[in-house]
Order: C-alpha cells, then structure tokens, then sequence
C-alpha cells in the first residue's frame, strides 16, 4: 500500500479576536457551557466585510511558501477545497484558489459538504486519490467562513500540506508523494492524455 502523509499546517485568523464574554451577553440561554462539545471557544475571529474565503486560503498558504518555497504550492498535482459559504453561489474556490496561488493542478475539488469535518474528508480523498495513482502531491484548503445562527460571519481559514513517504510530525498543508516512481512524465502527453 502506498503511504500518505500529512507534512505541514498553515492557518489565518482574520481580524482581532474577540472574547467569548461579548458573546455571552446575547445568549439567552447557556445550559450547554459546561458540556466540552458545545463550549463556546475562547475567541472568535471576523473578517472584514471585503474579505472572501479565497483570500483566507491565501494567507494561510503563506506560511507553506515561507517554509517549502513557492514551488511546493506551484507544483501541487491535488487542489481539494472546501468553503462553508463559497465566495460565489453557483461554483466552488478551487478554481480561484489555483489562479491565486498559480497553480496547475491535474485535480480541483471542491467539497461542498462535510461542515465541521471537512478537513478529515478532504484527507480522505486526497489519500485516495494519491494512493490510486491519480497524483502524487495534494494540498487541502478549508475555509471556515460562516458560524453562528446567521451563518454569516467568515471566521478562518486553513491550509493543509500532505507528503509521503516521509512522515513529518504535525504541520500543514501537505504534499504528498507517492512511493512508487510514475512510469510517465506527468508533463509528457500520452495517447490517452489530451494534449492542452
């Protein structure tokens, strides 16, 4: 079986924290505080009214390209893309991302469901998709841009790196490679592989 790992994390957190003491002042009732999975966090975080999940997944990228250099972003072969609330009603961030981040990968999927989970889902598939063949490097974007009855506040975005076959202790996006070497340049068309 062919290993994935997980190699780096990068995240951003927009704007000023502010404390959950402000919010408890608009709740009406707090019989869930004490219960660990519904505790309020001790922050949250807004973005401003201009910025869009796109612009989160950037940030957070940067720390990758201050870590690996820009061609660890440039060379992704997997895009896996997830938004609470997409930027735009009618298609997801992944296209997006890629030109902002300029990338060229062979893949862009934006996974519009899985909320909460959505990073464990992303995993999921960019470890299947690495270790059916389909790649050898994925990076995962999750934006976590709407909390709160409104779902209207954008609260943070997340960057992910996989690699493998090195395992990396805990950092973010991720590259991942493949142990076996691919017996084809990804870069030479084949007769199978539409020239673009």
């Amino acid at each position: 079986m062919t290993e994935v790992s997980l190699t780096d994390v990068s995240t951003y957190l927009p704007g000023e924290p502010i404390s959950a003491d402000y919010y408890a002042q608009f709740a009406g009732s707090d019989e869930l505080r004490d219960n660990l999975m519904f505790r309020a966090p001790k922050f949250r975080h807004h973005v401003g009214p201009d910025e869009s999940a796109i612009d989160m997944v950037e940030q957070a990228a940067q720390g990758l390209i201050e870590r690996h250099g820009r061609d660890v972003i440039e060379n992704v072969d997997v895009l896996i893309t997830h938004t609470q609330m997409p930027d735009m009603p009618f298609y997801g961030a992944g296209g997006g991302i890629a030109h902002r981040l300029g990338m060229r990968p062979s893949w862009v999927l934006d996974l519009h469901n899985g909320g909460c989970a959505a990073f464990v889902l992303g995993l999921n598939v960019a470890r299947k998709l690495l270790t059916s063949g389909e790649g050898r490097t994925a990076l995962i974007a999750i934006a976590q841009n709407a909390a709160g009855k409104s779902s209207t506040s954008r609260v943070s975005g997340e960057w992910r790196r996989l690699r493998s076959p090195v395992t990396v202790p805990r950092s973010d996006w991720s590259r991942c490679r493949i142990n076996r070497r691919s017996l084809m340049s990804s870069a030479a068309p084949t007769a199978n592989t539409p020239e673009t």
